[in-house]
């Protein structure tokens, strides 16, 4: 039997298996009759990990929720992204996890609910930046066209300046000579452009 044989037939079995066992994703959908005010929320100094982060928590607390078998490692990862994200000055309260099934849950919609108001803020100030980077660069170009409409062209088109170097000369009379004097190689070049119409 060939490689290439062998190969088909396993990827054709690993196909069919997926196809019966793993689910289909469902589109999510998006409350918006629930509209809090995220100012206390906006901080220059929380970053992108920080939403990241509540994030893996919102998906360890959920599966944590469904099992019927707990485990300690996951126990472990909740404490920790807690303690990391009440490091970061976040608020938000330690998982409950000696209560009933009623007070995790809402703790789990109170911290997706901070996870979603932090990731629109978060995608404001992105945005915000991005902004202020494309006003700045349309400012630039703007000076440019008003003092050098040439510069302007050129950094349009991404030009690249090229810089002769003229650090040796060869010259081809009747034998060829190289000529490295600085002074020499001067006198060449505006004995050449020079006679250039």
């Amino acid at each position: 039997m060939s490689v290439e044989r062998l190969w088909n037939i396993t990827w054709n079995s690993i196909c069919t298996t997926a196809k019966r066992h793993v689910k289909k994703a469902n589109p999510k959908k998006i409350s918006t009759h629930r509209k809090k005010n995220h100012s206390q929320l906006h901080n220059p100094n929380r970053n992108i990990g920080s939403v990241y982060n509540l994030g893996k928590l919102v998906h360890l607390a959920n599966t944590y929720i469904k099992r019927k078998r707990k485990s300690n490692t996951m126990v472990k990862k909740i404490n920790k992204i807690t303690k990391s994200l009440q490091k970061q000055n976040i608020p938000i309260t330690n998982f409950p996890f000696q209560e009933s099934a009623n007070p995790k849950t809402k703790w789990l919609e109170e911290v997706k609910d901070l996870w979603q108001a932090m990731k629109k803020t978060t995608n404001h100030e992105l945005q915000s930046n991005i902004n202020a980077q494309i006003k700045e660069a349309t400012q630039k170009r703007m000076e440019q066209y008003s003092k050098s409409k040439k510069k302007m062209i050129n950094s349009i088109l991404l030009r690249e300046h090229k810089t002769i170097e003229m650090n040796t000369i060869v010259t081809k009379d009747p034998e060829i000579t190289i000529i490295t004097e600085p002074k020499e190689i001067k006198e060449l070049a505006k004995k050449h452009f020079s006679h250039q119409p």
